[in-house]
């Protein structure tokens, strides 16, 4: 274990090393498209600038001029070949290493469980694929060192995030043995949808589920309700902030707004809500299917909840507020390194013992993800570049694109590829214009209730900003909420689909509940999920 915390420390310990090469160093983002943005004579071109423009051209800017300007810029300085970060013309060989990594990922442990749970089996796979990427990139793409480190630096970020929330939140362990009403229960499951949003899916799924078994533990049927804890707890419930999901994390790596994803909340509340009221009627229906004799035993057994290790919500806020005010990379990871090491120091052995914590499961995710980031980099650009003619290029086929693949491969890394595609696309039907959002790494943003030409005017500003040395992205906001949304909420249809449904599948079947196969799940999903997720985009997105 001491081995596993050095690790994971190091890891983070890459975020305040970065800072300082950071300043040094422009960041250039993965090739995307400079379509639609009229940059002022003179200004980009001469500073020399690597900004990059991921979005269509609005009409009023016209098919022309938007080719002018991508020429220009294709040029870089002066009318060189040097100064544009662009990958055009990737093979479409280069993107089988990510898709074998994903198909890995989610066909591995189905086949030999045991074998994939070894890290040095994942990091052989990971290797295998990830390092030839790497190397490809290196000799074949524009400046591949800073499109290399550019993904080095999400990837810390990424790991920073997810590692300081695990560890931290193992800290707190929550006794107690209610008596396992539908109404506890429900309680249970709306807290957790709650807290998923600010502590992270996992964060909230590990801090509640031996609780929610403990309470349920004398009770026959219970099945469902560790079916819809994944549903709420593990996916739905996190998509109010960043904090809540890896794929919005991932996006804010990319420059969304920490406060965009509040505006989501309608969504959120109709589908949380929906799934609360379906499980609170099918746990009534189940209640009175048990044995007097075993509700008997639940009342007699009844110990009041008792939380400890509760300081550490004041350096779970820590973390919250060291993205919530758009720290810069390096300073944003030193405070999550610096919150980790408090939280460990202050936080009784035993506590974390109760909790069962152990490394694995972040060591899992430091591992795969290792593979994902290296073999998605020619990927993002085949998607950016070829994105508009792929005919996914409305609401609907993009929640309903991204959400199926999330159902099946990881949800992070898919939410990414369409984000990268939907920047590919040079036009967009007019009435997805009303409502535009621009936006960039550091977090300059206009929208979402911008119309497209502001948009516009904002990006063409950013571009002249020698300053600014990353992607803008310049998208309508129905879009950029169908990906968002179809990447969390539908990373609930399969166990694979989101890190926490597994890691709670586990522990319920450690305690004696009788989970469902992969397909059995997946009946239960269909059955249950996909109907408010449908209806959910009926009347928000269509």
């Amino acid at each position: 274990m001491a081995r596993s915390l050095i690790l994971l420390l190091l890891v983070l310990l890459l975020g305040l090393m970065a800072a300082q090469m950071t300043a040094s160093s422009p960041v250039a983002a993965s090739g995307t498209s400079t379509a639609g943005v009229q940059a002022e004579p003179g200004t980009s071109s001469k500073s020399g600038n690597t900004v990059e423009v991921a979005g269509s051209a609005g009409p009023t800017l016209g098919r022309e001029k938007a080719q002018e300007v991508d020429k220009a810029h294709e040029a870089g300085p002066d009318g060189g070949e040097e100064g544009h970060v662009k990958w055009t013309h990737v093979p479409i060989w280069a993107v089988f290493p990510f898709i074998l990594m994903l198909l890995c990922i989610a066909i591995v442990p189905l086949i030999n469980e045991h074998w994939w749970e070894n890290n040095r089996n994942r990091g052989a796979i990971a290797a295998l694929l990830g390092v030839p990427v790497l190397l490809y990139t290196w000799f074949v793409a524009p400046s591949p060192g800073l499109v290399i480190w550019h993904t080095a630096e999400e990837y810390i970020s990424f790991i920073a995030l997810l590692g300081s929330l695990f560890i931290i939140s193992g800290g707190v362990v929550i006794t107690g043995n209610l008596v396992g009403k539908p109404k506890v229960n429900a309680s249970f499951l709306a807290i957790g949808g709650i807290m998923a949003s600010f502590i992270g899916t996992t964060g909230a799924a590990m801090l509640l589920i031996r609780p929610l078994l403990k309470t349920n533990s004398e009770r026959r049927h219970k099945l469902h309700t560790v079916i819809f804890f994944i549903f709420i707890v593990c996916n739905c419930g996190g998509c109010l902030t960043p904090l809540g999901d890896p794929p919005l994390f991932l996006g804010y790596l990319k420059g969304v707004p920490f406060t965009w994803t509040f505006g989501l909340w309608p969504e959120w509340m109709f589908v949380c809500g929906i799934l609360l009221a379906m499980y609170f009627v099918l746990d009534t229906l189940q209640y009175r299917r048990e044995e007097k004799v075993d509700i008997r035993k639940d009342v007699a057994h009844e110990k009041p909840i008792i939380i400890r290790g509760g300081h550490n919500f004041l350096f779970l806020g820590g973390v919250v507020a060291a993205v919530a005010f758009s720290l810069p990379f390096g300073p944003r990871e030193g405070v999550m390194l610096l919150m980790v090491i408090l939280a460990w120091k202050s936080t009784r052995k035993e506590y974390r013992e109760q909790n069962e914590f152990n490394f694995a499961p972040i060591l899992e995710v430091v591992v795969v993800f290792a593979g994902i980031f290296a073999t998605m980099v020619p990927a993002l650009a085949l998607l950016n570049d070829q994105g508009g003619s792929l005919g996914v290029d409305t609401s609907m086929k993009f929640y309903w694109a991204t959400g199926t693949l999330s159902s099946f491969l990881d949800n992070a890394p898919t939410y990414v590829s369409f984000l990268e595609m939907a920047g590919g696309i040079k036009e967009w039907s007019p009435h997805l214009q009303e409502h535009a959002i621009a936006f960039t790494q550091g977090h300059a943003v206009v929208g979402p209730q911008v119309t497209w030409e502001m948009a516009h005017e904002a990006a063409a500003k950013w571009l002249a900003d020698p300053t600014i040395k990353s992607t803008v992205y310049v998208l309508p906001d129905h879009i950029l909420k169908s990906i968002s949304l179809g990447a969390v909420f539908m990373g609930a249809m399969t166990y694979i689909g989101n890190g926490p449904n597994f890691m709670v599948r586990a522990i319920a079947q450690g305690s004696g509940v009788k989970m469902p196969s992969f397909f059995g799940y997946m009946g239960w999903s269909v059955l249950f999920l996909l109907p408010v997720l449908a209806a959910q985009v009926f009347l928000f997105l269509a």
